[in-house]
C-alpha cells in the first residue's frame, strides 16, 4: 500500500499539475505568477483527490479484510483461537522465507492461552531437548514428594 501510495502521490500531486501547468501555458501563455498560482491549485486539488481514494481504499480494506477476521474470533473458543494465532506465526514466517526478507518469525512455536478463569494454560509447548533421550528429566520433575512435586 506504502509503494502505491508514493506512486499515485508523485504521479498526481508532482508530476500531473506540472505537465498541466505546462499545457495550459502553451495555449494560453500566463504569466510567471499565474503559472505558480495555477500549480499550487491543481497540486492542492489533486493531493485532494489521492487522499480521498486513499481513503476509500482504506475503508474498503477494512470492511472487507479486517472486520471479517476480528469479528469471527468473537465467536472462536480457546482452542480455535490458539490454532488460528499459531497460524498467523506460520504465515509470517513463511512470508519472509519465500520473499527472502530476514526471518525474524518462525521456528518451533509456543502457544498458550491466557484467561481470567483459567489463567495460563500451555496449549502446545516446545522442548528444549529431546524427551526420549532425557528420561532422567522426566523421572525427577515428575517425581511425587520431591521439591517439584
Amino acid at each position: 500500500m506504502e509503494f502505491l501510495g508514493n506512486a499515485f502521490y508523485g504521479i498526481l500531486v508532482d508530476e500531473l499539475p506540472n505537465r498541466l501547468r505546462d499545457e495550459i501555458d502553451t495555449k494560453l501563455g500566463l504569466t510567471e505568477q499565474q503559472k505558480k498560482e495555477l500549480r499550487n491549485i491543481m497540486g492542492d486539488i489533486c493531493e485532494g483527490a489521492c487522499d480521498v481514494v486513499f481513503s476509500r481504499l482504506k475503508e474498503q480494506q477494512k470492511i472487507n479484510y479486517i472486520e471479517p477476521v476480528v469479528k469471527a474470533t468473537a465467536f472462536l473458543n480457546k482452542a480455535e483461537l490458539a490454532a488460528m494465532a499459531e497460524t498467523l506465526v506460520n504465515l509470517v514466517s513463511f512470508r519472509k522465507q519465500v520473499t527472502m526478507e530476514a526471518e525474524t518469525v518462525g521456528g518451533p512455536i509456543d502457544v498458550a492461552v491466557i484467561t481470567k478463569g483459567d489463567g495460563l494454560i500451555w496449549i502446545k509447548r516446545k522442548h528444549y531437548f529431546q524427551p526420549e533421550l532425557n528420561h532422567h528429566f522426566f523421572s525427577n520433575y515428575f517425581r511425587k514428594g520431591g521439591e517439584n512435586g
